[in-house]
């Protein structure tokens, strides 16, 4: 298994076929049915809602879900760091020109450098493991008898 390859943002995560039963039962907008009945469904929908945000717009819709539901931050996410900013801080000053080796608020106050992103694969460790948890709690609670 590739975990690049194969994971739910290809729809070929572990448990796809039943996170496929799972969003069935999901609204397109709001809570689900009896949202106080069913927690377990109610946690898979909005671990949904912020994979998809994650994957599909860097995290920056839902970045406290995405924080304390796959520990992740999205500053640290691939796409999400402004490279034409300050190498060493990451702010984008005024004082900052690209042909500079770092803007003056860097130079004077040694702000600290800016965060080693992750990588794909560290992405996905985090991501997938817990969406597979979620679904088989959801799934378990939604199909008893399956």
């Amino acid at each position: 298994m590739n975990i690049t390859e194969d994971n739910y943002w290809n729809n070929r995560g572990r448990y796809q076929d039943k996170a496929d039963k799972l969003e069935a039962l999901i609204p397109r907008m709001g809570e689900v049915e009896n949202a106080e009945q069913r927690p377990e469904l109610e946690r898979f929908r909005a671990a949904v809602n912020a994979y998809y945000d994650l994957f599909n717009n860097g995290g920056w819709n839902r970045p406290s879900e995405i924080a304390d539901m796959f520990f992740l931050n999205i500053e640290k996410i691939d796409g999400n760091y402004d490279a034409s900013t300050c190498p060493h801080c990451g702010c984008s000053c005024p004082d900052y020109e690209e042909e500079d080796d770092a803007c003056d608020d860097y130079r004077m106050r040694g702000v600290p450098v800016p965060p080693t992103l992750y990588t794909d694969e560290e992405v996905y460790a985090r991501t997938e493991p817990v969406m597979s948890e979620i679904i088989l709690d959801a799934y378990a609670a939604e199909f008893p008898d399956a």
